[in-house]
């Protein structure tokens, strides 16, 4: 398969992910989905980035970094202090308070401003409440680099380029067991097994793209729902709440083995069948990722300021997060899933328009 065509169904598939991302934060209140989507969404953020890895790197570790350093924490520093610097604001009109929102919330003091944006800086935490998704930048971050040292590691002393994946990612899987199951965590960046699960399934994407795995055919694809489903139930784990709460050392084997088999089952899926439209769609989407990771929550406000106005309820419903949940389990969390989506991609669109434009004036001057 051409690594053009890889490109775009990679670019496919971090839309599905996304997409599924705002679903699960949307109040979602169709039966099991949100159980059954919090089983592979976030793991398919990992394995598609290892996927991409290119073996070049590992004779270009500065570059790896830099790009890593680009592409998650440049924009993480940079959204991170903008809402930061924003907090007082929001709580000021209600979008944070402590009678509806998080019982913890207040108006953040110059010391406390100064010490979120130190940890923001230094080990990538302490963002606000509504940058809640960006814990998946701190571990996709951290769980690459870990991913990409294991590699640099095992090719210095002997392995060849793809043995070094599957060596390094056996090993970083038993490290993944043991700090889970001792709770270490890492001094200094305070990282633990959100990362290194992360970083795992990093290098079983490497894997899968330096060994040329074959597409699932129908019947494998089968198996691996059926999979899925049994397991949301017997062996379920959120990896959103891996920086909270331990992964159980009993189910973390098979939720690995079902959250690969339906990432390859979506990779495997016809999408050049898609019409031209549909693609184009998916296609922004995947390529604006960070944009909706990074507004969906504060447009989810704009929905719960308009049943609020619709309903004539207090306004300090408004500090409900992510979404005002009774409705939001009376069907409005499919306007939660448009707005959340289509607000941020309409702005970015916006300001793409906005450069092009500015972009020509002055190149006609």
């Amino acid at each position: 398969m051409s690594e053009q065509h890889n490109n775009f169904i990679v670019t496919y598939l971090k839309a599905t992910g996304i997409i599924l991302m705002v679903i699960g934060h949307s109040g979602c209140s169709v039966p099991y989905a949100v159980q059954i989507i919090y089983m592979f969404h976030m793991p398919l953020f990992f394995f598609v980035s290892g996927f991409c890895f290119k073996p070049k790197y590992l004779d270009a570790p500065l570059v790896f970094i830099w790009r890593k350093t680009k592409g998650i924490y440049i924009p993480y520093v940079k959204w991170s202090l903008l809402f930061l610097a924003l907090h007082n604001v929001f709580f000021a009109v209600n979008i944070y308070n402590n009678q509806y929102g998080f019982t913890n919330a207040h108006v953040y003091s110059v010391e406390e401003i100064t010490q979120r944006a130190m940890a923001i800086l230094t080990t990538m935490s302490g963002h606000d409440q509504l940058l809640g998704g960006y814990w998946f930048l701190n571990a996709l971050f951290f769980g690459s680099l870990m991913a990409f040292g294991m590699m640099f590691l095992m090719k210095k002393i002997g392995g060849g380029k793809k043995e070094s994946s599957i060596i390094g990612g056996v090993f970083l899987f038993v490290v993944t067991l043991l700090v889970d199951k001792y709770d270490f965590w890492f001094p200094v960046v305070h990282i633990g097994a959100q990362a290194t699960i992360g970083g795992t399934f990093f290098m079983i994407g490497h894997v899968f793209s330096a060994y040329n795995i074959r597409q699932f055919n129908v019947c494998m694809i089968i198996v691996s729902l059926v999979a899925l489903v049994i397991g949301s139930f017997l062996w379920s784990v959120s990896l959103a709440d891996g920086s909270y709460v331990n992964f159980s050392n009993k189910v973390i084997v098979p939720y690995m083995i079902t959250a690969v088999l339906i990432v390859w089952s979506l990779y495997s899926l016809p999408w050049h069948r898609l019409n031209d439209l549909v693609k184009s769609i998916f296609e922004y989407i995947g390529e604006n990722t960070m944009t909706v990771l990074t507004w969906h929550f504060l447009c989810f406000k704009f929905v719960s300021l308009w049943i609020i106005c619709i309903y004539g309820i207090d306004i300090k419903h408004l500090g409900e997060f992510p979404v005002l949940h009774y409705f939001a389990g009376n069907g409005w969390w499919i306007v939660y899933v448009i707005s959340g989506i289509l607000l941020p991609l309409s702005l970015t669109y916006g300001c793409q328009i906005v450069r092009k434009s500015i972009f020509k004036e002055k190149h006609i001057v």
